[in-house]
C-alpha cells in the first residue's frame, strides 16, 4: 500500500486508535475458502452506483479503462464487466480468483502490433479468495489483448481475477475481523478479511470464514474451536439477535464450547449491529456455567486482550527513572533512577488490573543490561548484552522478552534464567531494532534494519506446551521508510513512527496488522519530530524534543493541563 495517496489526516481520535483493523497474512488459507466476490445466497441487485456498459465505437483504451472501472460492481458475477470481453471469454472468465488493487493514477495506452493495451500504475496490494490482503509497492504493468468482435473492440484474454483502483476498492469492499484463539486459549486473536459491501448483514459469511479456518500464515499461532464444525443453516438474524446452529461429530467439551462461543461472539457481536447470540451445537444449547442460552459480549470479556491496556496508566523515563503520566516517580528504586534506565515495560496483575512487574533496560556505551523485578520493588539483573531491545511483556505468561545483538530472541520468566527463543528467519532478514509482543501474544511487531533502511515487520509467535518460536516475519508497510518506533494500539492495529512519503520528517501513522489502512496522524502541538511512541486502546503518548505528549482533542498536548511540558523519553503503557 502506498502511503502517498492512502495516508490521510483524521481529526477524531476514536476513529483512529479505536479502529479495529487486524490480522496478517501473505499466503492463502489452508482450508477451502469462501469466494470473496460472492455472497451466501447470492447478490442480484446492485448496491450503490453500478459501472457503465461499453459505449458503441469505444477505443481499445476506453474498453480497458471501462473494464477496470467495472470491477467496482457488487453484483454477483459482474455482468457489466463481462460486456467488455469477447463472447467466449464472457462465459468462462473467473472474476473470483483474486483482487489486484492499484492506485487511481494509472495509464492505459495501445502498444505493439498485437492490439494490446498496456496498463501501468502503482500497485497497492492483492486480496486472495479468502479476503486476505497482502501489501505491495511494486510498479504495476500488464498487457491486455483486445480484438475486434462485431466491429467493436473487446478484451480477448482477460486474466483471472479483477483489477480495481484503491478508491473503487474502498467503496466496494469492507474489512471485518474473524476471531480465533491464541495458543493458550486465553484471548481471541483477530484475522482481518475483506468482504463485498453488499448492504446486507454478513453474519453467515463471517461464520463461514471461521469454519474455513485462519490464514495459513496465522494458523500455527492460533486455535480454532470451530475447525470440525459445520453450519447447519444460514445464520438467522432477528432484530439484534442472531442464531448460529452448528453440528459436529462427537460432543465438544465445556472448554471447547467456551472457546467457540468467544470466537463467535467477538466475530459477530463485536462488529455488526447484533447485540446477542444464541448458539446450538448438535441441536442443543451449550449450557455453560454462568452463561445463559442467549450470549452477549459481556459474557466473554475475559477473552479480550485489549481490556487490560484500556485502563493502564501511561509511563515514561526521565533522567533514568520511571514516572507515571502525572509526572510522579513510581515507587521504589526504579522511580529514583537507581538503575539508570533508558526504557521499560510493566506487566499487569489480571486479578486486580494493577501493575505487577517491571522490566527496565539500562544502556551505557556499548553495553546493555536488562533488569526485572516487582513493580515498586528491587530489580535484579537478568540479562547483560552488547545490544538489547526495549523489553516487552508476554500477555499469556509472566515473562519478559528482548532481542540480543539484533537477532537472538530471549524470554525471561519471572524468577528464572533467560531462555533463547528460536527465530530462524530473523538472522537473514536484518538486525532487529525493536520487538514488541501483541496484546494477545500471537504476533510480534518488529523494526528490522533492512538494506533499504529500518522497516516494519510482523512475525507470529508459535507456542506449545514445551516450545515457543518466532516465525515468518513479513513486511507490512513497504511504503513507509525510516521506521523509528512502533507500538500496539490494539491486538489488531499499531501506531508507527516513520518518514512521511516524499519528505524527510518523522510522523506518526496508524496501520492495521495486515498493512491495510495506513493513516497519517497530525503532529500539531509537538515541539519537534517524535522519537518514541506508546499506544493503548484509544490513547497514545509520544516523546519529542525531550518531552512527553499525549494525543487529545485532535492535537498533541501536555500531560498535565495548564503546566509546562514534562521532560521525558521512551513512553510506554502497561501490557
Amino acid at each position: 500500500m502506498t502511503g502517498r495517496s492512502q495516508s490521510m489526516r483524521l481529526g477524531v481520535w476514536a476513529a483512529i486508535l479505536g479502529l479495529v483493523i487486524s490480522g496478517c497474512s501473505t499466503v492463502p488459507t489452508a482450508s477451502a475458502p469462501v469466494a470473496i466476490t460472492q455472497v451466501s445466497g447470492g447478490v442480484d441487485e446492485p448496491i450503490g452506483v453500478e459501472p457503465l456498459s461499453p459505449e458503441p465505437g469505444a477505443s481499445p483504451e476506453e474498453i480497458v479503462r471501462g473494464f477496470i472501472e467495472s470491477s467496482a460492481s457488487t453484483v454477483q458475477g459482474r455482468p457489466v464487466s463481462r460486456e467488455y470481453l469477447v463472447a467466449a471469454q464472457a462465459e468462462t472468465w473467473d472474476d473470483t480468483a483474486s483482487i489486484t488493487v492499484i492506485e487511481p493514477e494509472l495509464s492505459a495506452v495501445t502498444s505493439g502490433p498485437e492490439n494490446a493495451v498496456r496498463v501501468t500504475g502503482q500497485l497497492v496490494g492483492t486480496v486472495d479468495r479468502a479476503g486476505i490482503f497482502t501489501p505491495e509497492i511494486d510498479e504495476f504493468a500488464i498487457e491486455i489483448p483486445v480484438v475486434l468482435e462485431n466491429d467493436q473492440w473487446r478484451i480477448s484474454e482477460p486474466r483471472a481475477g479483477i483489477y480495481i483502483t484503491r478508491t473503487d476498492f474502498e467503496r466496494a469492499y469492507e474489512q471485518r475481523d474473524i476471531y480465533f484463539l491464541d495458543a493458550t486459549s486465553r484471548f481471541v486473536v483477530p484475522d482481518p478479511r475483506f468482504f463485498v459491501r453488499d448492504g446486507r448483514v454478513q453474519s453467515t459469511q463471517l461464520v463461514e470464514r471461521l469454519l474455513a479456518g485462519p490464514s495459513l500464515w496465522l494458523s500455527p499461532a492460533v486455535v480454532n474451536e470451530l475447525a470440525d464444525m459445520r453450519l447447519v443453516s444460514n445464520v438467522l438474524v432477528t432484530g439484534r439477535q442472531a442464531r448460529v446452529d452448528l453440528r459436529q461429530d462427537g460432543e465438544p467439551s465445556n472448554e471447547d464450547l467456551e472457546g467457540l462461543s468467544a470466537q463467535l461472539v467477538y466475530t459477530l457481536l463485536g462488529q455488526l449491529s447484533i447485540q446477542s447470540l444464541e448458539i446450538t451445537v448438535n441441536g442443543t444449547d451449550p449450557q455453560l456455567p454462568g452463561v445463559g442460552p442467549v450470549q452477549e459480549l459481556s459474557d466473554w470479556l475475559s477473552f479480550d486482550s485489549d481490556s487490560g491496556g484500556a485502563t493502564g496508566v501511561g509511563h515514561y523515563i526521565d533522567a533514568g527513572g520511571v514516572r507515571t503520566q502525572d509526572g510522579n516517580p513510581i515507587p521504589g528504586p526504579a522511580g529514583t533512577a537507581a538503575y539508570g534506565l533508558t526504557s521499560a515495560a510493566v506487566s499487569i496483575d489480571e486479578s486486580t488490573g494493577e501493575p505487577l512487574s517491571l522490566a527496565g533496560l539500562a544502556v551505557s556505551g556499548q553495553s546493555s543490561t536488562l533488569y526485572v523485578g516487582p513493580y515498586g520493588g528491587e530489580l535484579a539483573e537478568v540479562l547483560p548484552g552488547s545490544r538489547l531491545t526495549a523489553p516487552t511483556w508476554s500477555p499469556v505468561a509472566e515473562e519478559v522478552w528482548t532481542v540480543l545483538n539484533g537477532s537472538d530472541v530471549f524470554r525471561i520468566p519471572t524468577g528464572a534464567a533467560g531462555q533463547p527463543v528460536p527465530a530462524p528467519e530473523l538472522a537473514g532478514t536484518g538486525a532487529v531494532r525493536a520487538f514488541h509482543l501483541s496484546r494477545d501474544g500471537a504476533r510480534a511487531a518488529l523494526i528490522i534494519e533492512t538494506a533499504a533502511g529500518p522497516a516494519l515487520f510482523i512475525a507470529r509467535v508459535e507456542r506449545t506446551q514445551d516450545t515457543v518460536t518466532v516465525r515468518s516475519p513479513v513486511a507490512i508497510a513497504p511504503s513507509l521508510s525510516g521506521v523509528r518506533d512502533v507500538s500496539w494500539t490494539s491486538a489488531g492495529s499499531l501506531i508507527v513512527l516513520a518518514i512521511e512519503p516524499g519528505g524527510d520528517q518523522i510522523v506518526p501513522y496508524t496501520i492495521g496488522v495486515d498493512g491495510w489502512g495506513i493513516t497519517e496522524l497530525t503532529t500539531d502541538g509537538l515541539p519537534g519530530e517524535p522519537d518514541a511512541v506508546a499506544a493503548a486502546p484509544n490513547r497514545a503518548l509520544v516523546s519529542a524534543g525531550g518531552t512527553v505528549w499525549q494525543f487529545t482533542l485532535e492535537v498533541w498536548a501536555v500531560l498535565i493541563r495548564g503546566q509546562a511540558p514534562l521532560p521525558g523519553t521512551a513512553p510506554f503503557y502497561p501490557s
